[in-house]
């Protein structure tokens, strides 16, 4: 790409938006279903958590340090990308804000405490605001981008998952949730202590120090849902392979997993088949038996997604001599992915 973004984590700024109703409490909701208060207590922190140019899980253990929490308790709806200026929910089993309050962790801000009866779970986001920099774009192809922007408001864009579904530096998630699927849970667990690494790796490899061959109590040392990502991105691929070859108009595409049934979704089914076959994957792999707290029943997913109030707007480059710059502003509903967006207008 000749295009430029995220040359400073203040061009790409994602802000969480979650529905209304998550906010409820249990103890609300069991107002409105029983006419009398709960007497449970409100025993989770909610509030936003601002990061700059900083790892989500890096945050997240670095808050479960301070608080002495596991990362396990720490409550969270969605990812975020590390260089970027993200915005989002975050929930601790905790009641007294001024624990948090002290916390001091560089790149992130804490503000906007609430009590509440749960914790914010996954997935529990409708989706993502958006205000992304553009930069190192040519004056002569500003009416061309132009057009290609309001045509992709009333014709959306391929719903890709994005390149960081896949790792952020070595793009190898896709492969070793291929290997977790199929039950390799040895060169899955080596392959994550040489190639993802960190924090969990050094975990990983800890554990095998002590106890020779257990590669599955090593997995454990990564928590389950971080753990699932590596599958989810095994989905991903197929899944973008399956909408590359499709050619039609706008369909739901199923993320395979073991209760997934082709039969449903005859406009892509021959597809699928083949795509599962070059991968020597059937669905029902992902029934994993070596380790079952990894099955993945398998979901489905738009062919198309359509941005919501995109704005767009042109300037000078202070960063690139002789450029210009795009600002875009929009919403995407919660997995569908804005550097897609970007990827497609300047490949369009």
């Amino acid at each position: 790409m000749s295009w430029k973004i995220k040359q400073k984590p203040e061009d790409f700024v994602v802000t969480e938006v979650i529905f209304d109703k998550t906010e409820e409490s249990w103890k609300e909701k069991y107002r409105k279903l029983h006419g009398k208060t709960a007497e449970t207590e409100k025993r989770y922190l909610w509030f936003t958590l601002k990061k700059t140019g900083r790892d989500f899980f890096e945050v997240m253990a670095a808050i479960g340090l301070d608080l002495k929490i596991g990362t396990r308790d720490l409550g969270y709806s969605g990812t975020k990308d590390k260089n970027a200026v993200t915005i989002q929910t975050v929930s601790v089993p905790i009641e007294k804000e001024e624990d948090v309050r002290k916390l001091d962790i560089k790149g992130v801000e804490i503000s906007d405490f609430r009590h509440r009866n749960r914790p914010i779970r996954l997935g529990e986001h409708k989706g993502n605001n958006f205000e992304i920099v553009v930069r190192n774009i040519e004056k002569d192809d500003i009416e061309a981008i132009s057009k290609r922007i309001e045509d992709l408001k009333t014709d959306g864009m391929i719903n890709y998952f994005g390149e960081q579904r896949f790792g952020s530096l070595r793009k190898v998630n896709d492969e070793i949730g291929r290997l977790l699927v199929h039950g390799e849970l040895e060169q899955a667990a080596k392959r994550i202590i040489d190639e993802v690494g960190g924090y969990y790796g050094k975990r990983m490899s800890a554990f095998l120090r002590k106890h020779p061959d257990h590669y599955r109590g090593a997995l454990k040392q990564m928590p389950l849902r971080l753990l699932k990502l590596f599958i989810h991105a095994y989905q991903s691929k197929i899944w973008n392979e399956c909408a590359i070859r499709y050619n039609g108009e706008n369909t739901v595409i199923p993320i395979i997993g073991y209760a997934t049934d082709l039969r449903n979704y005859p406009k892509v089914r021959e597809i699928a088949e083949a795509v599962l076959d070059e991968e020597n994957t059937n669905r029902l792999d992902f029934k994993n038996y070596t380790f079952k707290e990894l099955s993945s029943r398998g979901a489905e997913r738009p062919y198309l997604v359509f941005p919501e109030n995109l704005e767009y707007k042109f300037g000078n480059d202070e960063l690139n001599k002789g450029k210009r710059k795009m600002t875009l502003k929009f919403y995407l509903p919660k997995g569908s992915y804005a550097t897609e967006l970007i990827r497609q207008l300047e490949q369009a």
